[in-house]
């Protein structure tokens, strides 16, 4: 038969069968193929026949009476074929594994980019909930800045404004004031008196003699509302009623 006349065949038969459907490789498809395709390989003695092998002598030569196949000389050796060297085979196996390496590969991929999805979202998450720390703890610093009672400023004033007296009676004369004579330094003989020291202190903290806050001492509606930072009304503000000039502090 001559190579003509065996292509026409395969046309022909090529033609019959129609077309084959596009289809997705994989390595699986790839080894079910093979597997399937090694069926169908016929061993007489050592030597194994792929195709059609006629009554006469297995030759695949091509001969009418030889058989249309391919012969794979000692495909049996030492009890077990030798299907996976042949050499399309092993290409075949080959491209299966590089797929399959290249599947491990992309999964590998995917799983990092959702882990690195993940993280990023914890990353954004612990950035906001730091800024909200934050801010949390610079209110209550604030906070906490805005109850602690002051420095003594008005006690230090008062202080100096008596030291700088060095008569006797000048500092008879001031109220706040209380004369030492036997200070060492003369420039502490006029000191804050008693009753200067519970003044400063009123002024400073706003709070009278039993520890109640002094409403008098504030001048608006801001310090007066400050001092009830506890919960409790010390102080008020109203705006002044009808006939009244000025407004009320109680």
């Amino acid at each position: 038969v001559s190579a003509s006349t065996i292509g026409a065949h395969l046309t022909q038969l090529r033609q019959q069968c129609g077309g084959v459907k596009a289809t997705q490789t994989t390595a699986a498809s790839l080894r079910t193929a093979l597997s399937a395709l090694k069926q169908h390989i016929a061993v007489k003695g050592s030597d194994g026949y792929l195709g059609a092998i006629s009554s006469g002598t297995p030759g695949c030569t091509g001969q009418r009476n030889s058989g249309i196949c391919v012969k794979y000389a000692g495909y049996i050796s030492n009890g077990q074929d030798t299907f996976d060297t042949i050499k399309w085979a092993k290409q075949v196996n080959e491209a299966a594994e590089d797929m399959e390496r290249h599947d491990a590969a992309v999964r590998d991929w995917q799983q990092l980019a959702e882990a690195l999805k993940v993280k990023t979202a914890e990353a954004w998450q612990a950035a906001a909930e730091a800024k909200v720390l934050a801010t949390t703890r610079a209110d209550r610093q604030t906070q906490t800045r805005s109850q602690e009672t002051p420095p003594n400023l008005q006690r230090q004033e008062a202080e100096e404004k008596c030291n700088k007296i060095d008569k006797e009676t000048d500092c008879a004369a001031n109220p706040k004031c209380a004369w030492n004579g036997e200070a060492k330094s003369p420039n502490k003989r006029c000191t804050l008196s008693e009753d200067g020291e519970k003044e400063a202190e009123k002024e400073e903290t706003g709070k009278g003699a039993e520890g109640k806050p002094e409403c008098s001492c504030h001048q608006n509606q801001n310090l007066f509302e400050a001092v009830n930072k506890d919960g409790k009304k010390y102080c008020g503000w109203r705006s002044g009623r009808d006939n009244e000039k000025k407004k009320v502090k109680f």
